[in-house]
């Protein structure tokens, strides 16, 4: 078993290459090619914050386990786990597990293989903007299970990134606030347990919702 990086009182350490907001961020891959991250648990559990990140409540950060900031290299065999906020910020879109992210003429091309992403609040892999690859590959990535907090994703694509995904395992993204009015009161939208043999992701678009 390798080691267990579980920092207290997180700090903004880096940027979003793309708003400028603030993220504070276990293990930063910045302007660097051909770096591993191999064989260990990453754990947001004691991470103090405190409010809602965002523009409005600068400079309180966003939570992310690792992040390629126009980098490439290899996440494999790791478990990245608790990106979560503190009591009562449920509803917050932050607390995401792996962010591959390129700006200002970087790229970054990153393989994510075979690794426990889980307990996240917001994303479990992100990849972001038109210069990211990224490969994902049998990787488990399980939600919270069904929530009133902030809406899930599994593995994100968008804003121009490209890329695999193959062999992956999602559960548990289940949002209450996904109810449609014919359905019976509590009742939610489930995406969980979506696997993908072999896809190969086009450029896409989203709402940029995320301080990333």
């Amino acid at each position: 078993s390798g080691a267990v990086l579980k920092p207290a009182a997180m700090v903004a350490n880096t940027t979003s290459l793309t708003t400028g907001n603030a993220l504070a961020t276990i293990i930063v891959v910045d302007g660097v090619k051909g770096v591993t991250i191999e064989g260990l648990t990453i754990d947001g559990a004691d991470n103090g914050i405190s409010s809602c990140p965002g523009p409005a409540q600068v400079p309180v950060p966003d939570l992310f386990g690792i992040f390629y900031r126009n980098a490439s290299g290899t996440v494999r065999d790791s478990a990245i786990r608790n990106m979560r906020l503190g009591p009562g910020l449920a509803a917050c879109r932050g607390g995401t597990g792996i962010l591959v992210q390129s700006g200002g003429g970087g790229r970054s091309d990153v393989a994510i293989e075979d690794n426990s992403i889980h307990a996240f609040q917001r994303n479990g892999i992100t990849a972001n903007e038109a210069a990211t690859t990224a490969h994902t590959r049998r990787n488990v990535v399980t939600g919270l299970g069904p929530t009133t907090g902030a809406v899930q994703n599994g593995i994100q694509f968008a804003f121009g990134a490209t890329g695999v995904v193959e062999d992956n395992v999602v559960t548990q993204m289940i949002s209450a606030a996904c109810i449609k009015p014919s359905w019976r009161s509590g009742s939610a939208a489930s995406a969980s347990r979506i696997t993908a043999p072999k896809k190969r992701m086009p450029a896409g678009s989203a709402s940029r919702n995320m301080s990333a």
